[in-house]
């Protein structure tokens, strides 16, 4: 028999069964986006190495080989695609489940008041001699003033103190604890207050001249 032929025949039984074991999983992921059970670092390099057999069977003609590793590298591509998609929305809710939002409680004073002041120059905050001080403004002022928390489990990572007008929502100090800034916490808080609390914020803002200013 001739070699040729005999090697074409075997190829294109390898494609058959390749096709027959990539796709069901690629189409149940696509109809599911079930990802649980499924190894990104596996199904990646898979992908990699079907890559891989596509160039050799491009550069060699060989079509059996060039049609397999094609269709199972779009394969693996798309479960990697979706395991990528469904790993990130998993760190968001999960993002989500631990922050919360709340009036600050007596039991955050302290910490409200330091990262109040390591975040504020003297001459732009209220000088609050201790948390006794605080409790009592806020007494008074009860009803339009308020300080909103930004919670991950107990901890405080951050605050807006503002002013409840009939009108629109006064925001007097807004600030994440420095260890946290980077996460993007500060645009998560602000959309809490303006769809939560009131559409129609106001903001002082100084001119961007000084490092302080600019943060």
């Amino acid at each position: 028999m001739n070699i040729e032929l005999l090697s074409n025949i075997f190829g294109y039984i390898a494609t058959i069964g390749m096709l027959c074991g990539y796709m069901p999983q690629a189409i149940h992921t696509i109809r599911t986006r079930n990802t649980d059970g499924i190894a990104m670092p596996t199904f990646l390099s898979m992908g990699i190495g079907s890559f891989c057999f596509a160039v050799q069977g491009a550069l060699t003609g060989n079509i059996p080989l060039l049609l397999t590793n094609v269709v199972t590298t779009l394969c693996s591509g798309t479960v990697t695609w979706i395991k990528i998609q469904n790993n990130r929305k998993a760190r968001r809710n999960e993002h989500n489940r631990a922050i919360t939002y709340q009036e600050i409680r007596e039991s955050q004073l302290a910490d409200f008041l330091r990262i109040y002041n390591e975040s504020f120059p003297i001459d732009e905050r209220r000088l609050y001699a201790d948390e006794g001080e605080l409790r009592r403004f806020m007494s008074a002022k009860r009803g339009k003033f308020h300080i909103l928390a930004l919670n991950e489990e107990d901890r405080l990572l951050g605050f807006i103190s503002y002013w409840q007008f009939e009108r629109y929502c006064y925001i007097e100090h807004f600030a994440i604890d420095a260890s946290e800034r980077g996460r993007r916490l500060g645009s998560e808080m602000l959309g809490y207050v303006r769809d939560n609390i009131d559409s129609r914020i106001l903001i002082e803002v100084e001119k961007p001249e000084s490092e302080e200013a600019r943060r």
